[in-house]
């Protein structure tokens, strides 16, 4: 995670491919979020939720019973709902 500040009239924050150079994990990728609180990255925190490597029964739920909120969570900072969340909330039960 990157913290950038960007000042009024003059900030600036290139995004290319050299934000991963330093990467050592094939199919990294970048997600960039703008915000006027720091403290939360909340497209990335839903994003890490959806993407959780479940197995076993605890990780299924630790995945699954935080996607029922995805898209109130979304909607309440003014991100677009996920029309498929449904389905993903289905795949990680069954």
């Amino acid at each position: 995670r990157m913290v950038v500040d960007l000042k009024p009239k003059g900030g600036a924050l290139r995004v290319d491919k050299e934000l991963l150079a330093s990467s050592v994990l094939d199919g990294a990728s970048v997600s960039v979020g703008i915000s006027q609180a720091a403290a939360f990255d909340v497209p990335s925190l839903l994003m890490t939720l959806d993407r959780y490597p479940y197995g076993c029964a605890e990780q299924t739920t630790s995945r699954a019973m935080p996607l029922l909120y995805v898209n109130d969570v979304a909607s309440s900072i003014g991100m677009e709902s996920d029309p498929d969340l449904h389905g993903r909330i289905q795949d990680a039960v069954y």
